[in-house]
């Protein structure tokens, strides 16, 4: 089973309504039990085959299968599709980047000394009322699908909650890829609300 992060308290921002939660999964090592029978299980994405091969820099199509399993994780419990949007993914995948060069061997929601909000904010996504973010590391000896990466999330309550919360609207997906003598993938996911 995966190592996985306790999530700290929720932090409050200057207004009583918005709100951060975190969590993180970190060196999956086997893939945990199939999700509870209300949850559709993800497919398997066809178009990213399992391979120990790593090449350095961003996954665009690693995060959107992720994205799209997401959703399809959502439409499952009845929830309404996230959205995509340009800050947010444009935040989480800077700090998927960011986070393979400086923290390869860790997990933490706060690498030189950024928060989530204060990507999110650098990257344009203003009058937010909520954020929360998902983290995964995982090696290629074998390597995780996308599929198997959300089923990692949604056997951790911390990440199940970012995932169908069905207050969010909005997410952004950014993966890193290092080809590092022992190659390695983090992947980032930001969700969003705003006023």
């Amino acid at each position: 089973m995966p190592t996985v992060e306790a999530p700290p308290p929720l932090v409050e921002r200057p207004a009583p309504t918005e709100t951060i939660a975190i969590a993180g999964v970190f060196r999956p090592i086997e893939i945990p039990p199939s999700p509870p029978a209300s949850a559709a299980p993800p497919t398997a994405s066809p178009t990213l085959p399992r391979t120990p091969v790593a090449t350095e820099g961003p996954d665009l199509a690693f995060a959107e299968a992720i994205l799209a399993l997401t959703n399809q994780q959502r439409l499952a419990n009845g929830l309404a599709p996230l959205a995509e949007h340009p800050a947010l993914v444009a935040a989480a995948q800077e700090y998927a980047d960011l986070h393979a060069h400086v923290s390869p061997d860790r997990l933490d929601h706060s690498l030189n000394s950024s928060t989530l909000d204060s990507r999110a904010e650098a990257e344009g996504y203003a009058g937010w009322t909520f954020l929360a973010e998902n983290l995964v590391w995982s090696g290629f000896e074998p390597p995780l699908s996308p599929a198997e990466t959300i089923q990692q999330w949604l056997a951790s309550p911390a990440h199940r909650d970012n995932m169908l919360n069905p207050a969010v609207e909005e997410t952004g997906v950014g993966c890193y890829v290092s080809a590092a003598e022992r190659p390695f993938r983090i992947c980032v996911q930001d969700f969003g609300v705003r006023s």
